[in-house]
């Protein structure tokens, strides 16, 4: 994949009643500016298979749609709220588009799965 831009830009899932704690992880990892590692920093975007839908906790993210994986240089897709449901059907779609662009896809815990068939 060749980068058009400099800064890397992250893009983070959210699914209704996500587990707060598994977003928060990765917001905190890569939207944490640390100069002294990385700069510019990276570019954390939040993106909701349903956007205005709560996650876990009550918490209802400032989250734009999966429009914005397509621009994603990574993709972190967290845990979902429940490992028997099926994995949104937009959100494979979305992730074999950016698995074809050669970005990276990361599954976390039950995420895995989702990310899987993406890939």
């Amino acid at each position: 994949m060749r980068k058009k831009h400099a800064t890397h830009r992250v893009a983070v899932v959210t699914t209704p009643n996500a587990p707060l704690f598994e977003i928060a992880v990765p917001c905190e990892i890569f939207g944490m500016p640390r100069p002294e590692l990385i700069d510019p920093p990276y570019e954390v975007t939040l993106c909701a298979t349903v956007p205005g839908e709560r996650v876990g906790s009550g918490f209802t993210p400032d989250a734009t749609t999966l429009d914005a994986l397509e621009e994603a240089d990574t993709v972190v897709v967290p845990a979902c709220a429940d490992v028997d449901d099926e994995a949104d059907e937009d959100l494979v779609r979305a992730l074999k588009a950016v698995a074809e662009r050669g970005a990276r896809v990361v599954g976390l815990c039950s995420g895995a799965f989702a990310a899987d068939q993406g890939a």
